[in-house]
């Protein structure tokens, strides 16, 4: 499965790139985006989830 990058503000030659936290989704910087994507081209990877058990 490809991993989808999220990118805003891709007039900005200062690059952002923000990992989000393992258990929620790239749209938990949906409140701070809007405001640093007027200062960087920022770039969030959207990590599908993870098997953290494969045991049967």
């Amino acid at each position: 499965m490809p991993l989808t990058m999220h990118e805003f503000g891709l007039h900005h030659e200062d690059t952002l790139l923000m990992i989000h936290p393992m258990g929620v989704q790239w749209d938990v910087y949906e409140y701070v985006i809007p405001r640093i994507s007027e200062r960087f081209h920022v770039i969030i990877p959207a990590s599908r989830g993870w098997i953290l058990n494969n045991r049967r």
